[in-house]
């Protein structure tokens, strides 16, 4: 099933690379999970995948696929964004 999603419903978009070598959107399956000290512990982060290209994507689509988080693809303007987020 694919569900809609807005800036309303999420609250952790993350752009990452996947077990298989994929580069893809999505957000953590657990929420309260602190996705850099999980990979740093080998602990699998599963995720569900989201389409869009790019985070500033407002009204990305969850497509219905789970993922496994490999290593995170990390840029200044996501720290920005996920602060900005955290602190709505």
């Amino acid at each position: 099933m694919i569900s809609k999603l807005t800036v309303e419903n999420w609250n952790r978009i993350i752009r990452f690379i996947s077990v298989d070598g994929r580069v893809l959107l999505g957000e953590p399956k657990d929420s309260s999970l602190d996705i850099g000290v999980a990979l740093v512990e080998d602990y699998k982060v599963e995720v569900y995948v989201l389409s869009g290209e790019h985070i500033w994507d407002l009204n990305v689509i969850r497509t219905g696929e789970e993922a496994v988080i490999k290593q995170v693809k990390i840029a200044a303007v996501v720290a920005v964004v996920c602060l900005h987020r955290s602190a709505a």
